[in-house]
């Protein structure tokens, strides 16, 4: 499937971000975090005034490494356009804290709330 967004050449900034530890009920079958819980990380990484005027439009998710119980992580993002034609776009990057291991790597965008 062809993607929207251009390749995944992420900025390094990276103003925002939200720590969290895989607990039991993120798990899937196989003992990994469920790949819905990583939007879930993602989305906790974005700042409170956009969560409240826009609604999540688009969003790319690469998933490089997996993540097991009790893992600790850091889900951060930077800024990529600052509400140009109504939009806001962010990089996105899940990091394990044991080794500053990159696990998933992302882009979402962002349009006005009409409501």
């Amino acid at each position: 499937m062809r993607s929207s967004f251009p390749k995944l050449g992420l900025s390094e900034e990276r103003g925002h971000n939200a720590n969290f530890r895989v607990r039991w009920s993120d798990l899937d079958g196989n003992r990994h975090a469920n790949s819905a819980c990583y939007v879930d990380w993602l989305v906790e990484s974005v700042p409170g005034e956009v969560l409240e005027g826009h609604v999540l439009s688009k969003l790319e998710l690469e998933y490089k490494r997996e993540l097991v119980l009790g893992d600790g992580l850091s889900s951060e993002c930077g800024p990529t356009s600052d509400g140009e034609n109504g939009h806001t776009s962010f990089d996105h990057w899940i990091v394990r804290d044991e080794g500053g291991v990159l696990v998933a790597r992302g882009r979402s965008r962002w349009s006005k709330s009409t409501g």
